[in-house]
């Protein structure tokens, strides 16, 4: 295999994954809005909670990146 061929193949494996890592981000936040209107959550606290998961999701991937450094 060439490295062209060896280059586009690479890319296609990260385009993949992280197609991948959006659509399992999309399911936990359906599954998290799914939770919230359940407990007849009002918008500003489903807003709060949105932006509390957000920033839970940011820190975790934040020290999960600096680990492996």
């Amino acid at each position: 295999m060439t490295h062209t061929a060896e280059n586009k193949e690479l890319v296609k494996m990260l385009t993949d994954a992280r197609r991948s890592e959006r659509l399992q981000l999309l399911e936990l936040l359906e599954s998290k809005l799914e939770r919230l209107a359940a407990d007849k959550t009002t918008r500003d606290q489903v807003i709060s909670a949105l932006k509390y998961w957000i920033n839970v999701r940011r820190s975790t991937e934040a020290h999960t990146t600096r680990r492996g450094q």
